[in-house]
């Protein structure tokens, strides 16, 4: 699942070659950990609050803890920062995740803000590995501002 959604990134315009190795996999993994999508998952289980009203806004900790239960990993909790500064970042600035979706007028360290799918960005993550992927992309390229 994670080199599917390195590629979504990639064909959306996240520039992972630029990126250590280390945040080559992050990056992927915020986008799953923030569609609440765990490994075997089918893309089209792709949620997000914006939609449904119940589907939890994800904060940088809760998504290291999504990484360390579903994806192997062994972050430690004082290292959330970097989920922002360095994984979240590019979601954000791909149109694919918006940032306090859960209370956008706490302050940006309030965990009550979340992170959920945009939209937009929701359709096509649920596109992916489908049919209609081609077709969610362009209408997501024509809905979001381009990355270059």
């Amino acid at each position: 699942m994670t080199r599917q959604a390195q590629t979504l990134l990639r064909d959306v315009g996240v520039d992972l070659r630029s990126m250590t190795t280390t945040h080559q996999k992050r990056t992927p993994w915020a986008l799953l950990a923030v569609a609440h999508l765990k490994p075997g998952d089918p893309w089209s289980a792709a949620r997000s609050w914006l939609e449904d009203g119940e589907t939890k806004p994800i904060s940088q900790r809760q998504i290291q803890i999504f990484w360390n239960q579903n994806y192997g990993t062994n972050y430690a909790d004082s290292s959330y920062d970097d989920v922002k500064r360095k994984n979240l970042i590019h979601l954000e600035a791909a149109g694919l995740v918006q940032a306090g979706a859960g209370n956008q007028d706490a302050p940006i360290n309030d965990p009550t803000r979340g992170h959920a799918l945009t939209l937009e960005g929701l359709a096509l993550v649920r596109a992916y590995a489908s049919p209609r992927w081609n077709e969610a992309l362009a209408e997501f390229r024509a809905a979001v501002p381009d990355l270059a």
